[in-house]
């Protein structure tokens, strides 16, 4: 697991659990450490992930549990949630999708607040908003018109949530999906997709099929598009 500690107020990434300083080892989990000789306020911070621990018992994780994937049997939903949530600010979030055989319809991307069963697809209560592989949005059960495309292997898709005014913005490839006449913007607020995010917010992946799986991008190093104007990335 990689971890990042702030030294003279930049974070530096770190990928073991102590840090030469000075030429000798130092924890990262203290709160101070000698910069320069002379001691300095560190903060440590764990990297944001798919959590082992809130997940459905049937999804499984590797790729230090960045790729959430599906070992139970097919055609049954199940949901993992990130380590981190969100209850104010902008942020931004993708997530890399393999889908491969392309026969069926319902892996889902998006997000939700933690009172959502992690048995069903992301959007199936009020409780979550989501982007199925079917080319619909869901938050309690409800779709838009099937005017948005689906999506398949290796297509990214990008989520960008504004929780200060409870907005989300559903994307592919660099392009965020218009619902009707629609022009989703996030950098300028234009026609979200719902409004009414609520609580803390987690970033979700529904695998449904063995083949599938969702790889997440929550720093910034990471993402294959740019981050909206106005926007962090999830992992700051």
């Amino acid at each position: 697991m990689s971890h990042s500690i702030v030294i003279n107020d930049e974070w530096k990434e770190i990928t073991d659990t102590k840090i030469v300083i000075d030429n000798e080892w130092k924890d990262v989990n203290i709160i101070q450490a000698v910069v320069d000789n002379e001691w300095k306020n560190v903060y440590t911070k764990e990297a944001v992930l798919w959590d082992a621990n809130n997940k459905h018992a049937d999804v499984v994780l590797s790729d230090s549990d960045l790729t959430a994937g599906w070992d139970g049997a097919d055609h049954v939903f199940g949901q993992v949630l990130a380590t981190l949530g969100k209850n104010s600010g902008k942020w931004y979030f993708e997530v890399s999708i393999v889908v491969s055989p392309v026969i069926y319809a319902n892996c889902s991307v998006g997000v939700q607040n933690g009172d959502e069963s992690l048995s069903v697809y992301i959007g199936d209560t009020v409780d979550g908003w989501g982007y199925m592989r079917n080319a619909r949005f869901y938050n309690s059960s409800l779709t838009y018109p099937d005017d948005s495309p689906t999506f398949g292997n290796d297509d990214v898709i990008m989520i960008a949530v504004d929780m200060d005014s409870g907005y989300i913005w559903f994307g592919k490839n660099g392009v965020w999906l218009p619902v009707s006449a629609s022009s989703p913007n996030p950098a300028t607020g234009t026609d979200p997709h719902y409004t009414n995010l609520t609580d803390t917010i987690y970033p979700a992946f529904c695998p449904y099929h063995t083949s599938w799986y969702g790889t997440a991008h929550f720093k910034s190093s990471d993402m294959d598009y740019t981050i909206p104007s106005g926007f962090s990335a999830w992992e700051v």
